[in-house]
């Protein structure tokens, strides 16, 4: 079964700048009091999911555009590490948007993986 996932939108915090109006956000940031909390910068780029036999943007049927040609080298050149039905979520920051990035490490940066059972895996396993 080839399963594919749209990337949820993220909700910002309260006190998020920048935000806008269509923005979804956190009314309450009390689900975070006594736990762990990972904080991952929010890049500007183009959200991107990477399967096995395919990836896409985050908009499951998106089509052809010249920024993602980088991605999809990148995306052939690691799918056969990536599990049936598992998936890895990230920026892709190939095209510029707002933001023109210098010195990066790549023009992927994965921010979570999935695994057949969609749960996310914790932050040290994907980092793993």
């Amino acid at each position: 079964m080839n399963t594919r996932y749209k990337y949820p939108r993220t909700p910002h915090l309260p006190w998020s700048p920048g935000a806008t109006r269509d923005d979804i956000r956190c009314v309450d940031s009390k689900i975070f009091e006594d736990r762990m909390v990972v904080v991952t910068e929010k890049m500007d780029g183009e959200n991107a999911t990477l399967y096995k036999n395919h990836m896409h943007a985050r908009s499951i049927d998106s089509r052809h555009h010249p920024s993602r040609d980088w991605l999809k080298k990148f995306h052939a050149s690691i799918a056969y590490n990536i599990p049936a039905g598992w998936r890895i979520c990230g920026e892709n920051l190939f095209a510029q948007h707002s933001i023109a990035y210098k010195n990066l490490s790549s023009y992927f940066y994965g921010f979570s993986i999935w695994n057949e059972d969609n749960d996310c895996l914790s932050w040290k396993d994907t980092l793993e």
